[in-house]
């Protein structure tokens, strides 16, 4: 279809394969290499309490309970350590890593490659402490810089066509990212990782929002011109992609239009000695854009709900234990805290009801603007799972089962597919996200990329945070054979792999020993 061509095209041109990876090498260029901070160089700075706010309940219980109306922990005021809370379990600084010549924050929320294209803004409304306006959260001191004084709620209500779910909001955040920071090493396919990244931090806001009581909304469908004109971004830099609300009171009607936007140009700290722009990306994201809220309205109508791969009734099935059998009391900040990305495994079974968990993740409910979220199909290469024969699966979220495509020892094929990375082969499992995006552009037009693949993000930091939770270690992976995935797991044409992660015993001393069969 000539009116979602964009997305396809980029997905198709940004494609992995064992020859373009040879053909395609290149040299980084690390003078060059981007910084990881924004730095505004004439916003008003308020420091933020060091302290999480304390006794916020487990991780696993708040993940189970994300989808429902009501909330797992009493609302708390909103106040400068309910504000800081959640702009730290989202993005703040969580460890440092050293190395000779090179140090590095590690971040609450994974990114690829360790670059953090995004950025965190928020819109308050009554926060004790705190004037009303609309905040860049700095990782880097843990600060709030403003940027405009004053209630500018009513403004991402109207851009966001006035949806219900950010009614009784008192902070909206708003996830952008720039694409330079991530396009430095990973060129054109660096759209990609600035959408999952988006997911990762938008499912930490959501579970930090319910752990203090609130009402959090991932709202997907806005006018993007009114938001990033609120935020005064540069959208040849950056664009805004995805809104985080925290409601701590009841729906309410909406806030009457506000007046058109003063324009803001705020002074910022180049991020290298030169930026390199990419059109691929600009063209695409500028094709996933809505005008205003007629657009808007129709993307929202073109909502694809049904399941996007066919079931496959005659294939051998495992019924997958009960995922609340996983037990952890870990509570939510520390999980965030202790999050990695792991750098290898050791060759070691894991229990079938941690393989539920994760897998029972992929399918967790969370409150939006969207009748449903974007459709995702699940796709596992089972290495080690105590009670489950090796081989290669699709989960059937609706029975909570496995249907087998592939008996065997496939840790060769789990390695070879992601890039050749041994460490998926060595792996527990490797689960794979898929999406027919053939499917959802004709029905959803082009926006309906950019949803997916910040759902896939989602999704994949819920996975990171079961891992963390049950003692596993997780390595998100957004390099791997794009066609071959789909062609090994025998999809559907039109499929496409959108995210990977590999899950398993987390080898201590980080040794990559390749695992025998």
């Amino acid at each position: 279809m000539a009116g979602t061509a964009v997305t396809l095209r980029y997905h198709e041109q940004t494609k992995h394969s064992y020859t373009s990876v040879r053909r395609e090498a290149y040299t980084l260029d690390w003078a060059n290499q981007p910084s990881p901070y924004k730095q505004y160089l004439e916003a008003e700075r308020l420091s933020l309490p060091q302290e999480v706010s304390g006794d916020l309940p487990p991780t696993l219980e708040l993940l189970r309970r994300l989808a429902e109306p009501g909330s797992s922990a009493p609302c708390r005021p909103a106040g400068l350590g309910e504000l800081s809370t959640l702009c730290q379990l989202g993005y703040g600084i969580t460890a440092q890593k050293v190395y000779p010549g090179l140090v590095y924050d590690l971040r609450a929320a994974p990114s690829a490659g360790a670059l953090f294209p995004c950025e965190l803004y928020v819109a308050l409304r009554g926060v004790e402490g705190v004037a009303d306006g609309v905040y860049h959260y700095a990782p880097a001191d843990h600060s709030l810089g403003c940027l405009r004084r004053g209630d500018f709620l009513p403004v991402l209500q109207a851009a966001a066509g006035g949806h219900p779910a950010l009614a009784g909001a008192n902070l909206i955040f708003v996830i952008s990212a720039i694409w330079w920071r991530s396009s430095w090493k990973y060129r054109q396919r660096a759209y990609r990782y600035c959408l999952h990244d988006t997911g990762h931090l938008a499912g930490n806001l959501l579970l930090a929002g319910k752990a203090l009581g609130y009402r959090p909304a991932l709202v997907y469908d806005f006018v993007d011109g009114e938001v990033n004109r609120l935020l005064g971004l540069e959208v040849q830099r950056e664009a805004a992609l995805a809104l985080v609300a925290c409601c701590s009171g009841e729906p309410a009607a909406p806030s009457p239009a506000p007046p058109p936007l003063p324009a803001i140009a705020p002074a910022c700290r180049p991020l290298s000695p030169q930026e390199v722009t990419y059109p691929l990306i600009l063209d695409t994201h500028a094709a996933t854009c809505l005008s205003d809220v007629q657009a808007l309205a129709a993307a929202r109508r073109g909502v694809l709900v049904q399941t996007v791969l066919a079931g496959g009734e005659a294939q051998p099935s495992f019924l997958l234990p009960d995922p609340t059998a996983a037990a952890s009391a870990q509570p939510l900040p520390e999980t965030i805290a202790r999050r990695r990305s792991s750098r290898s495994f050791v060759c070691q079974s894991v229990s079938p009801v941690a393989l539920s968990a994760l897998l029972a993740a992929t399918a967790a409910g969370y409150p939006g603007d969207l009748a449903a979220p974007p459709p995702l199909e699940v796709a596992v290469i089972v290495n080690a799972v105590e009670g489950i024969a090796p081989g290669a699966y699709r989960y059937d979220a609706a029975h909570h089962r496995l249907l087998q495509v592939r008996e065997g020892d496939l840790r060769s094929w789990a390695a070879y597919l992601s890039l050749e990375q041994q460490l998926c082969g060595n792996a527990a499992a490797v689960i794979f996200l898929l999406a027919d995006l053939e499917k959802l552009a004709a029905r959803g037009g082009e926006r309906a990329y950019r949803r997916t693949l910040i759902e896939a993000g989602l999704r994949g930091e819920f996975i990171y945070l079961v891992s963390r939770a049950l003692g596993l270690g997780c390595s998100g992976i957004g390099a791997f054979y794009d066609d071959q995935v789909v062609e090994f797991f025998e999809a559907a044409p039109g499929t496409a792999v959108i995210y990977e992660l590999a899950v398993g015993m987390e080898s201590p001393d980080g040794r990559i020993v390749e695992c025998n069969s």
